[in-house]
């Protein structure tokens, strides 16, 4: 019987075959020999799709050239078309989109709220027309109502934190009245978004929100305002943890800074916005808005209650559009990788938990070491650098004394004594001096005394 061999390879044989030159062919032998040849040609995959394989076809190391690209679930990818993942698990090192899929994706900080080296785990409540930092790199701006803002822990949407948002005075409902929750990125993190060149590159954002439903609303913009991308994003269900992914497409226009230690660009997560501050959604604009028109006006609201976490600022993956937007999971930092980044904008002398101010426990200047009778220094440096020279404030320890300056210990009353006034100089954005005064001969030159007392500086954008 004639067939395939398992090899590939269709032999011929049986009974009268192969046939000889000067014998009688049998019908009975060409009709089994056309019987196998079609049993075999039926074993073979057509060109016009009538059969399919029945087993894996190994391809021996080459490969199916000339795909068209893939339109339903179970088609085979073409080389270079995009393809939407709705899971995918990464085993080894990997790239996407031309940057690592594992470090460095998200260009925020502390996006998942879990730095707060300000507010500890109290509640604050805003100041009209100033910015109020809350959790670490985390602003909020308002030009009328009060928010009250803390950071909360075991959130339901997984063991993490998240910032809650409480109207406590509502927004005004003038024209130019705002209301926004905004973090500004450093052109070092985030220039090879290209934005304001030709090869501008799209972003993605991506974030957890707990809120009412509806439609909310947001921007990406330049420093001066002068372009900004409003944007829609939906909260489909009420008392529930929902993901917002949204893609931006990167400006062509400008001006932007994509170098240097000053701003490239900010998200603001429009909370309220007047009709001065509102513009068409999903479209790049010369003008400053914050949010899109028609957005919910939830900081109007008395009472009402927003909290966000796990937000992502990412260079968009590929085939990612404002149609079909894209972005990777959350990228969750170890904690001392997350504070030391935040450190480079806000560094205090009070241990985590702590809200600095005058009569806080817990601070650890040190020593200062007497250089006239008068006056004692202490010279401090920033673990880490900086980003630029910070704006400094000094604060009474827990012993009485004045506000906004050092007591020290004197040894020979072994009695802390109140400093009469004193001075913060940082020497660039590595380190500072610290000056004590007090009445001229209290201080023994050479000798160092302790310190009850505290610090915070601030190199925020």
């Amino acid at each position: 019987m004639s067939a395939f061999n398992g090899s590939g390879q269709f032999v011929i044989t049986g009974t009268g075959l192969p046939f000889t030159t000067g014998t009688v062919i049998s019908s009975t032998v060409v009709n089994q020999l056309n019987t196998d040849l079609a049993a075999g040609l039926s074993n073979c995959i057509c060109k016009d799709g009538q059969s399919t394989p029945t087993n894996n076809i190994p391809m021996g190391g080459f490969k199916l050239t000339g795909l068209g690209a893939a339109t339903t679930l179970g088609d085979a990818l073409s080389y270079g078309q995009p393809a939407n993942v709705s899971s995918l698990t990464v085993t080894g090192p990997a790239t996407i989109g031309g940057y690592g899929a594992g470090v460095g994706r998200n260009r925020l900080i502390n996006g998942d709220m879990r730095v707060s080296q300000r507010c500890g785990t109290g509640s604050f409540t805003t100041t009209p027309g100033s910015v109020f930092y809350t959790l670490d790199r985390w602003f909020i701006s308002t030009s009328t109502g009060t928010i009250n803002i803390q950071q909360g822990t075991n959130e339901t949407a997984g063991d993490t934190t998240a910032i809650h948002l409480f109207i406590n005075t509502p927004m005004g409902a003038g024209v130019s009245d705002y209301s926004q929750f905004t973090q500004k990125i450093e052109a070092n993190n985030i220039g090879d978004c290209q934005f304001g060149t030709p090869n501008a590159q799209s972003l993605s954002l991506s974030f957890l929100v707990f809120a009412n439903a509806g439609t909310y609303g947001a921007s990406i913009a330049n420093p001066a305002g002068t372009r900004t991308y409003p944007f829609s994003f939906v909260v489909s269900q009420s008392a529930a943890w929902n993901r917002v992914v949204v893609t931006i497409p990167g400006d062509t226009g400008g001006p932007w800074t994509l170098s240097g230690n000053g701003e490239c660009l900010e998200l603001r997560i429009c909370l309220g916005a007047g009709s001065n501050w509102q513009g068409p959604a999903g479209a790049w604009s010369s003008n400053n808005y914050i949010g899109p028109t028609g957005m919910l006006q939830f900081a109007t609201i008395a009472s009402a209650y927003m909290a966000l976490t796990d937000i992502q600022l990412e260079l968009a993956p590929p085939g990612a559009t404002p149609a079909a937007p894209l972005a990777t999971p959350f990228e969750r930092r170890q904690f001392g990788q997350e504070l030391l980044l935040c450190q480079r904008y806000f560094q205090t002398s009070y241990p985590l938990g702590t809200v600095p101010g005058d009569g806080a426990a817990g601070s650890t200047v040190g020593n200062v070491a007497a250089y006239t009778t008068a006056a004692a220094r202490v010279l401090t440096q920033f673990s880490p650098p900086m980003r630029a020279t910070p704006g400094m404030v000094a604060y009474r320890g827990t012993n009485a004394g004045n506000n906004g300056v050092w007591n020290f210990y004197y040894p020979t009353s072994s009695a802390w004594v109140a400093g009469t006034g004193m001075s913060l100089t940082p020497n660039s954005a590595g380190g500072f001096t610290g000056q004590v005064n007090t009445n001229a001969g209290n201080f023994t030159l050479g000798l160092s005394y302790l310190i009850d007392g505290g610090w915070i500086a601030s190199a925020e954008l």
